[in-house]
């Protein structure tokens, strides 16, 4: 029961986020069709990860209210018809409120899906959250070069079509997934905010500021490249191909990140991830061969999502009785508030180019491998370790 739970779930997750990994690989698409610059074109993913970011506390704090299937059924179904919808629309404005709208039901599902997986009793919860999260990993990678196809097969105005895998999986999910557990739980805390006053609750706030960090890295390399390869000439599909490869490599990674956060703690894989990024994203700087280009951006893929997992699952074993707001902060507003990274860079690429703007990535890496250091491990860690 539980691993079909885990199943469905993951299915749900792979599902979302198969629609939000449209927008990156079409970045050129909408780039030409507004007249736009780099700025203003990397501003709109940038400005949908925000609101979608910081909706998230909100609906972290809905699903540890009411732990509810259909919270996360809607949210499903309402991600993939809105951002099926992007090429159906004709102005700038209506772009983004119909993007707004699938960011908004996409940062929806998180928090909910990531508690849903936590109150699993699975005994080893680094590798059954990898699990969870290589569901959206593989569905946020395989859909950029997927997208791209579509794209030049249907058209940009056909898009609507591809709403039917969110009716299916919604329609599965309705069927398949038993409701919660709502048995009420009493708050320890007394009120909706007394986890603020935890003294594991500044550990929580460090490991978002490094997913901060992690975000703005990978958000910049990946909005970043499609832009690049566009201006020099490739076509649109070696954007699409290499954000591909690279988020297939981050899936692996996330569940090798997983099971190594199991054996050698939350905190040394973080440590562990970005002074293996460090050497990574030099050397891809410094190479000018596409094929080791593309090698090495699987590899940065790889090594970025050691993290993936098993910070959501330090954030829960730090405050456990607010598993769905902790989850919101490490994969809402965490995420979101890197994307102010993306926007910075973005500025940064219209006077020194793109290329110039990401040899500030490794300076950003090396003050994540510095916090690092700071991170206490988890209690529920150690005492596994020691059984």
């Amino acid at each position: 029961m539980n691993k079909r739970n885990l199943f469905f779930v993951t299915t749900a997750h792979f599902t979302v986020d198969w629609y939000t990994g449209y927008l990156t690989p079409l970045l050129p698409v909408i780039m030409k069709e507004y007249d736009l610059d780099i700025s203003m074109t990397t501003m709109i993913p940038a400005m949908l990860a925000l609101i979608a970011a910081f909706s998230q506390p909100f609906f972290g704090i809905v699903s540890d209210r009411l732990k509810s299937r259909y919270f996360m059924i809607l949210a499903v179904l309402l991600t993939g018809i809105s951002m099926s919808l992007m090429g159906s629309v004709n102005t700038l404005p209506l772009l983004i409120l119909v993007l707004s709208f699938g960011r908004l039901f996409n940062s929806a599902f998180h928090p909910e899906g990531a508690s849903f997986i936590g109150d699993l009793p699975f005994k080893h919860k680094g590798r059954a959250m990898s699990l969870f999260s290589i569901g959206g990993s593989l569905g946020g990678s395989l859909s950029p070069i997927a997208i791209v196809y579509i794209y030049s097969y249907f058209s940009f105005k056909k898009l609507y079509l591809t709403s039917i895998l969110a009716i299916i999986v919604s329609f599965l999910l309705l069927i398949y997934l038993p409701p919660r557990n709502t048995k009420k739980v009493i708050n320890p805390y007394g009120n909706h905010f007394g986890f603020l006053k935890e003294k594991n609750f500044k550990y929580v706030m460090l490991i978002s500021l490094m997913v901060i960090l992690r975000t703005g890295i990978m958000a910049t390399f990946n909005n970043f490249l499609p832009l690049y390869f566009s201006s020099i000439g490739y076509p649109l599909t070696t954007g699409g191909i290499f954000l591909t490869s690279s988020l297939l490599g981050g899936s692996v990674g996330t569940i090798f990140g997983g099971y190594l956060s199991d054996k050698i703690g939350r905190k040394w894989v973080n440590t562990l991830s970005f002074t293996t990024l460090l050497p990574i994203v030099i050397a891809f700087l410094l190479i000018r061969n596409i094929v080791v280009s593309y090698i090495l951006f699987i590899l940065f893929g790889f090594a970025a999502f050691w993290t993936m997992a098993s910070n959501v699952v330090y954030a829960q074993e730090m405050l456990p009785n607010s598993r769905g707001f902790t989850s919101s902060l490490v994969m809402g507003v965490a995420w979101g508030t890197g994307s102010i990274i993306l926007m910075v860079m973005g500025k940064l690429a219209n006077k020194i180019g793109i290329i110039g703007t990401l040899w500030l990535i490794p300076i950003l890496i090396s003050g994540a491998i510095f916090l690092s250091f700071s991170l206490k491990e988890s209690v529920t860690l150690k005492c596994n370790t020691k059984g």
